[in-house]
């Protein structure tokens, strides 16, 4: 969904409009998840510290980091996997989990 959209839809949420309001800082689009009319910020719009840190300055304590190389089609990508808490965290991801 759009940013302006996603704040629009949040407007009445201060923690979501925070969240939808960072991440809209960082991309054009916010992937949003919904349940019988509810939405909520899905999980994968979380993808690299420099997002968990926008949302939650004081609430993301890093836990581990380790690199790690990911093999596909023939090719190597080396990246740094890091692990951590988010508090509050975002609803569990229902459109990556399937």
């Amino acid at each position: 969904m759009p940013a302006p959209e996603a704040a629009r839809l949040f407007a009445g949420h201060p923690w979501r409009r925070e969240f939808v309001s960072a991440l809209g800082e960082l991309h054009d689009r916010i992937a949003l998840l919904e349940l019988e009319g509810v939405y909520d910020v899905c999980d994968c719009a979380l993808k690299s510290v420099a997002e968990l840190r926008a949302l939650a300055r004081q609430a993301f304590v890093l836990t581990a980091a380790h690199p790690t190389v990911w093999s596909h089609r023939g090719k190597d990508t080396l990246f740094v996997r890091v692990r951590g808490e988010l508090v509050p965290a975002p609803m569990p991801c229902t459109c990556c989990t399937h």
